[in-house]
């Protein structure tokens, strides 16, 4: 009798356990999830020239990849959530609530392993750099939810804002890929674009001044609708980082014949005139700008294909229908040797401007010779390679004459940073794209 109890208890148990299972199972609710995701819009002048990438001429939105932002309940006056969108401009799954107001905070701010760019919300700021703003332009998209009868949803805003998004597009694309365009741990790019100061004197304009950047109307009217200006004035920034020395005003000084007008800037209505193209320079302000115009150019052109396109957003002189002429803006200007033979534009500082000098450079013929380092053979250079000759070149040798160039190549090899094959590359493209200006270039 006692042995028929005891089964009878443990199956009363069983039954109760089954049974509360059973209920708790019925009254469970599964929480449902929200997957936000958001775009940046753009639309580009200077877009559908030969390039890879950002190349539609028409308004797109493309994912913000790495961007800053916030999740705000309203309906019940809370932040829920704060973070950075994954690579495709998404967040986790997030909890949401039935029948609530969310409100969905982009920020014109991305971020990735501790590297940052971001456009400021300058309502003014001093005539002279550099800026102390921090607050991070931003703008809001709004949600509320209904019933939710499943348990799994994902929505994706189209924010119309085209001019953040314009320049976000492009820093999400470098600090998704900041390894392949050499940016630099802990380095920070501040961006700038309605400050009316924000040239030095007054007048707006696109330029930059250390980790600070400047995309103002001013010479364009809205320098952003120019895809290779963004990332040329960027390309500043993360070249800065590196050498932690640039050219400031002052620095372009054509000391070209007023005979050599391939050499001058008087062709140009748009943009600046203190320098362009194929003006003759000081050594240390073509390198710079030469070294703009290869980032920007590294940004939109696939690697694996040397025939890059340059987009140039002032006139150009060009060979064109068998004789020199200018073209107007955006000019396609080719960053690499056609076929790998010389083209009437290769080598514009000894065929143009007597070089005379090691003191004087073209930005066209640094341009090419990087972006012939950037593609050529398995020993190219990253973009991380470029930066660092030219970092070792100014904090040994104190200066950016092409014999200091070639010695820091030289020195790496040595130092087994570079193969002497790598090196070996250097020398030869100078050679080939005529930046070794009377240094016994031929030797």
């Amino acid at each position: 009798m006692k042995s028929t109890n005891n089964i009878l208890m443990k199956l009363s148990v069983t039954m109760f356990l089954f049974v509360s299972v059973q209920l708790v199972s019925s009254f469970a609710v599964a929480f449902p999830t929200m997957k936000w995701c958001t775009t940046w819009k753009t639309e580009y002048e200077d877009a559908g020239y030969g390039e890879d990438h950002f190349a539609s001429t028409s308004r797109m939105s493309r994912p913000a990849a790495y961007t800053v932002y916030k999740l705000v309940d309203l309906t019940h006056n809370q932040a829920i959530y704060s973070g950075v969108l994954d690579s495709d401009g998404c967040t986790h799954d997030i909890g949401v609530i039935a029948n609530t107001s969310y409100k969905f905070i982009q920020y014109a701010h991305v971020v990735r392993a501790d590297r940052q760019i971001k456009i400021l919300a300058d309502s003014s700021v001093a005539e002279q750099p550099p800026w102390t703003s921090n607050t991070t332009k931003s703008f809001n998209n709004y949600y509320v939810t209904g019933n939710l009868s499943d348990t799994q949803y994902t929505y994706t805003f189209t924010p119309y804002n085209t001019y953040l998004g314009n320049i976000m597009a492009i820093a999400g694309r470098i600090v998704q890929n900041y390894s392949t365009y050499g940016m630099r741990p802990g380095n920070t790019i501040r961006i700038h674009t309605d400050a009316v100061n924000c040239r030095l004197g007054g007048g707006g304009g696109a330029y930059a001044y250390r980790n600070n950047v400047c995309l103002a109307p001013g010479e364009w009217d809205d320098p952003s609708d120019y895809k290779y200006i963004v990332g040329h004035e960027i390309g500043h920034s993360v070249l800065w980082e590196v050498v932690q020395e640039v050219p400031t005003n002052g620095m372009y000084d054509f000391n070209a014949s007023s005979s050599q007008t391939r050499c001058l800037c008087n062709h140009v209505s748009t943009g600046v005139k203190s320098h362009c193209l194929g003006s003759r320079e000081l050594i240390e302000a073509a390198i710079y700008e030469g070294h703009g115009h290869f980032f920007a150019t590294m940004l939109f052109n696939n690697r694996t294909e040397d025939n890059g396109t340059y987009v140039y957003p002032k006139e150009a002189w060009d060979w064109i229908d068998g004789q020199w002429d200018t073209d107007s803006p955006p000019v396609k200007w080719k960053a690499y040797r056609s076929n790998n033979s010389e083209q009437v534009t290769d080598r514009w500082m000894e065929k143009n401007c007597n070089p005379g000098t090691e003191d004087r450079g073209v930005e066209a013929d640094w341009l090419r010779f990087n972006y012939e380092l950037w593609t050529t053979g398995s020993d190219n250079y990253s973009s991380t390679d470029i930066m660092s000759v030219s970092d070792r070149t100014y904090n040994t040798y104190g200066g950016w004459k092409w014999n200091y160039h070639k010695q820091a190549a030289t020195d790496f090899a040595s130092q087994g940073v570079f193969s002497q094959d790598k090196a070996d590359l250097y020398r030869e493209k100078g050679e080939e794209m005529g930046v070794d200006h009377f240094s016994n270039p031929r030797q």
